[in-house]
């Protein structure tokens, strides 16, 4: 019986570690807004939104740049309802360790997969869609809302 709360022990200490880890100052994922990446395509900027939960939820969305664009985009955000069913609107689960980040962005029409770094108010990410084969390397900076 001892040992198997040596063994509980030992394993509630190294979950803690993680999530020590995954909690380091400077590196946190913000959730009290979404990260923008902005790109240029031909005579017009895109932009994709990405919005982190307390959870490890994810979602992502691409849409025209500019406050009104992100004003709309709120309601989309909402956890509860954006998902693979909701037409451009991917939702994934995020793996956060340091300052390491990676997820899988599920939408109706595939998936996109994201990995890179976090810094204290933007993400480094490169990207690989499933749907395309397009790669990609994105800076989000951070928008509070």
């Amino acid at each position: 019986m001892r040992r198997r709360w040596a063994l509980a022990g030992l394993l509630c200490g190294a979950l803690q570690g993680a999530w020590a880890q995954a909690d380091t100052p400077g590196v946190a994922l913000r959730s009290d807004g979404v990260y923008v990446s902005r790109e240029q395509v031909d005579d017009e900027t895109y932009c994709e939104y990405l919005r982190f939960y307390p959870t490890g939820t994810v979602i992502t969305v691409s849409s025209e740049c500019g406050p009104e664009a992100l004003e709309s985009l709120k309601a989309w955000f909402r956890a509860s309802r954006a998902g693979p069913k909701v037409s451009g609107v991917s939702r994934g689960r995020v793996v956060h360790r340091g300052n390491r980040i990676s997820f899988r962005a599920v939408s109706k029409e595939g998936a996109v997969r994201f990995e890179g770094h976090a810094f204290e108010n933007h993400l480094v990410l490169r990207s690989h869609s499933e749907i395309n084969g397009h790669d990609d390397q994105q800076r989000f900076d951070f928008v509070r809302w």
